[in-house]
């Protein structure tokens, strides 16, 4: 990953934990951390609405 690559909007990420994991800490260190301080404060909201629709569709009758 590199900055043109995320300033061209090539890359392509399903979930924000795995954007900022592929982040290279070398050029976004500090995005990095903005985004764990979101990802820690948030996470459980994030998780909630993440799996609440597999949950309904999981369950019976």
């Amino acid at each position: 990953v590199t900055v043109r690559d995320v300033h061209e909007g090539k890359i392509q990420m399903k979930e924000l934990p795995e954007f900022y994991g592929k982040l290279p800490a070398e050029n976004f260190q500090n995005l990095r951390k903005l985004g764990m301080k979101m990802i820690m404060t948030f996470g459980s909201t994030y998780v909630c609405e993440k799996t609440s629709p597999v949950l309904k569709r999981a369950k019976p009758g």
